[in-house]
């Protein structure tokens, strides 16, 4: 009994075990995640997203440290990569569920305030005849879907190894060929007093006439 009791202890995030050696306690299998940590959550990888710590496909090592950080000291929680891999997992599965189903479709908007997509009831008649799994989505929330757009709304691109504009991974897009702009040729005397750059065909038969008249 005494060996069954000791091992169950230091199994737990907070036994007396898992501190042993000064090594960072050991997440928990389970996690619970309540509102508030998946929102902080997704507020958390939006801020290393925008800071640089994501790559192609996934988050950099550094990021997921941060946020494993972050909520152990916020919410007093310990977990690790896996745990927030499992999350992401559940909450990407209703995202995009929701995102394959709206959209393209108009007519519909998400409310920041009931956390529903609206819509007119003949636009919801028209979808669910079209795709009758929609339908859920008449009473069923999503929460931050707002935000999820930005943190998850590119990952088919970055699948496939595209770009919004259709342009391979890595390459630049392409630009409209532009000729330099050509400026036009100023004459400047070198030295004595300024002349003028054209001169009016009266000028030159007056300059000739006098020329002919000296020469005589």
């Amino acid at each position: 009994m005494c060996k069954n009791d000791k091992r169950k202890r230091s199994s737990g995030p907070g036994g007396s075990g898992s501190n042993a050696g000064g090594h960072r306690p050991a997440a928990s299998e389970s996690v619970v995640w309540s509102d508030k940590m998946s929102e902080y959550l997704i507020d958390a990888l939006l801020h290393q997203q925008e800071i640089g710590n994501r790559g192609e496909s996934r988050f950099l090592g550094v990021a997921l440290d941060s946020v494993i950080a972050g909520v152990g000291k916020r919410f007093g929680v310990t977990i690790d990569r896996s745990n927030i891999k499992n999350r992401l997992k559940h909450i990407k599965k209703s995202f995009h569920e929701c995102e394959n189903l709206f959209e393209k479709e108009s007519g519909f908007k998400w409310s920041a305030v009931t956390k529903m997509f609206c819509a007119e009831p003949h636009v919801w008649r028209e979808i669910i005849e079209r795709k009758p799994e929609a339908k859920r989505w008449m009473t069923k929330t999503i929460d931050h879907y707002d935000r999820l757009l930005q943190l998850f709304g590119n990952d088919r691109e970055r699948c496939t190894g595209s770009t919004a504009d259709g342009n391979p991974k890595g390459m630049p897009a392409k630009r409209a060929r532009k000729d330099p702009t050509k400026e036009k040729p100023q004459l400047k005397p070198s030295n004595g007093p300024e002349l003028p750059i054209v001169k009016s065909l009266k000028e030159m038969m007056n300059e000739n006439e006098v020329s002919i008249s000296k020469s005589e």
